[in-house]
């Protein structure tokens, strides 16, 4: 109720929400993608789609964190985010966080990166046992 009462907090909550949706959604995609790498002998239009996914769930973050940071960057700066998302993450949160964002950005890189290898091995089994 408190959060309601104050529409300050109020957006500040749902920016916390979303940032934390695109997060997952960034794991999602990894899931995605090591299935469907699984599944399928070509990506095609599926790798296009996760790629997607994936660029644009990590610019979804990078914009959202930026604003709960009260630090707004330019809208310029999200096309160029989305293009290079594995290395302007890290810049972002070095930039932002110091060198604690460089053990952020090793923590996710290694999750995500597992994420995708235990999503394939899921793949492959599923792709085994089906006929």
């Amino acid at each position: 109720m408190a959060i309601a009462a104050n529409p300050v907090a109020s957006l500040h909550h749902s920016r916390i929400v979303y940032r934390r949706f695109a997060v997952v959604a960034l794991y999602v995609m990894a899931g995605c993608s090591g299935a469907m790498q699984a599944v399928t002998q070509t990506n095609g239009l599926l790798g296009l789609l996760c790629a997607l996914g994936f660029a644009t769930s990590a610019t979804m973050w990078f914009w959202i964190d930026s604003h709960l940071r009260s630090r707004p960057r330019p809208w310029s700066l999200q096309f160029v985010f989305f293009l290079t998302w594995p290395l302007a993450s890290l810049i972002y949160l070095l930039a932002s966080r110091g060198i604690r964002g460089l053990g952020y950005w090793i923590l996710h890189a290694i999750s995500l990166s597992l994420t995708v290898v235990f999503a394939t091995a899921l793949g492959m089994l599923v792709a085994m046992l089906l006929p």
